[in-house]
C-alpha cells in the first residue's frame, strides 16, 4: 500500500524518476528517519503516527490523498488453511 501510494504521489507531483526509492521495513524506516539517515519514509499506520509522537518525523502526505484503494493482506500458513478452511473462508 505504501509503495503504490508513493509512486502515485510522486507521479502526480511530477517527481517520478527523480527520487531514489529504497525498500525498507517500517521499523527500519522509523529508525533511519530518527537517525537522519534518510530524508523520507513512506509507510502505513501506525508508523507515521509513531514518528510524530516521538518528534522524529512529520507526516506530509496522507495516503487517502492519492485517491487509490489500499490493498492490505492477510496471510496464513498453508497448514493452518488446510486445517481450518472454514476460518479462512469466514475471514475472506
Amino acid at each position: 500500500a505504501a509503495w503504490g501510494m508513493t509512486l502515485k504521489a510522486l507521479r502526480d507531483a511530477g517527481l517520478d524518476g527523480q527520487i531514489a526509492i529504497v525498500d525498507q521495513s517500517p521499523p527500519v524506516g522509523v529508525a533511519n528517519i530518527a537517525g537522519n539517515r534518510i530524508d523520507a519514509h513512506a509507510d502505513f499506520g501506525p508508523w507515521s503516527e509513531v514518528m510524530e509522537f516521538r518528534g522524529t518525523g512529520r507526516k506530509i502526505f496522507d495516503g487517502s490523498e492519492a485517491g487509490v484503494p489500499t490493498f492490505h493482506g492477510i496471510v496464513v500458513r498453508k497448514a493452518f488453511a488446510d486445517r481450518y478452511p472454514e476460518v479462512v473462508e469466514a475471514v475472506l
